[in-house]
């Protein structure tokens, strides 16, 4: 009896004093109150074998601290999840990310799993969020600000959700590019619910062929485009494209389509219940400028006081063989 008693003792005592060290190293939570624990638990989380929670605390915390962009690549066949987060309690207003101008912020990388990155301020970055090949990713509740190139970058990844983020004032809002629906028919771009602002450059929304895209209920406003088309959105897919419930206002494009910009060579595009105003081109399509050979449908528009430069102030295209549709749409004064 005194045996089995002193066992159950050196178990308590191996629990007490052994277990905290092996949950430091293989712990599926991290809570990060400095840049130098924050770039720790990224490294950490890459090979660990685990589902891994980063929780950030409220502060800033500045690459130049981590000598490079915060930075997560995982190691061949860690397929386990990755969420980074502000604290309970915390808005993105106070974590903050900031790449002192020189780095990417935040930089995630070969993750074969899901990926969600919630509640966080990217700014000051060469990119806000960047993610590279990872399988599935949400981005909701963040801010991507002042970034001289994207504020959230998307390379060859699965499906790929953003929502309820405020994109303001970088390079390009959003660019998603080579999330294609050849590789694997499910995957999706989804983006919804955000707010993308004064992004100067390089279009507020920008998805380059990539599979099945959807925007929905997002505020597009003030954002240009140097030289290229779209200001407010530029979309060239291989998939359907859906454009419903947004309000796309005063952008410009150096090149076709002030408002949006769709390119589709034989899949259908839909545009309905848009509100498409003052957006200005310096080619063609003020509002709306198609380039398609699939279907394309426009209902319940209202498009109105857009300007171009040559032809189709309104709405121009498709400029393809595709069959077009207008239904209940408004066309005021457009020049």
């Amino acid at each position: 009896m005194k045996s089995k008693q002193s066992i159950l003792w050196m178990v308590l005592v191996f629990t007490m004093f052994i277990s905290p060290d092996i949950n430091i190293l293989h712990a599926e939570e991290f809570h990060v109150t400095t840049a130098a624990e924050f770039q720790n638990a990224l490294t950490t989380a890459r090979d660990n074998g685990e589902a891994d929670t980063i929780w950030l605390a409220a502060g800033t915390y500045n690459a130049s601290d981590n000598a490079y962009e915060f930075t997560f690549i995982a190691v061949d066949g860690e397929d386990y999840a990755l969420t980074i987060k502000g604290e309970d309690a915390t808005t993105a207003e106070d974590v903050i990310l900031d790449g002192n101008a020189k780095y990417t912020v935040l930089s995630i990388k070969q993750g074969n799993a899901h990926v969600t990155i919630e509640g966080i301020t990217a700014k000051n970055g060469i990119e806000g969020i960047s993610i590279f090949y990872s399988d599935k990713i949400t981005i909701i509740n963040n801010i991507a600000i002042g970034n001289s190139g994207s504020g959230v970058r998307v390379y060859s990844s699965g499906d790929t959700t953003l929502t309820k983020n405020i994109l303001k004032e970088n390079r390009t809002g959003v660019y998603v590019s080579y999330v294609s629906s050849t590789v694997t028919p499910a995957n999706i771009i989804t983006i919804n619910d955000n707010t993308v602002l004064g992004n100067n450059g390089a279009s507020g929304v920008l998805v380059s062929w990539s599979g099945h895209t959807t925007l929905t209920n997002n505020t597009i406003m003030r954002n240009t485009s140097d030289n290229i088309n779209g200001g407010g959105v530029h979309i060239t897919s291989h998939s359907s494209i859906i454009l419903a419930d947004n309000s796309i206002t005063e952008n410009t494009a150096g090149g076709g389509g002030g408002g949006v910009y769709v390119e589709n060579f034989s899949w259908d595009i839909t545009l309905s219940n848009n509100i498409i105003t003052g957006n200005t081109s310096f080619s063609g399509g003020g509002g709306v400028y198609i380039e398609s050979s699939g279907n394309t449908t426009l209902i319940n528009n209202t498009i109105m006081e857009n300007t171009a430069d040559s032809g189709g102030g309104g709405v121009r295209g498709p400029t393809y063989s595709g069959g077009y549709t207008l239904t209940k749409i408004t066309l005021l004064r457009e020049m």
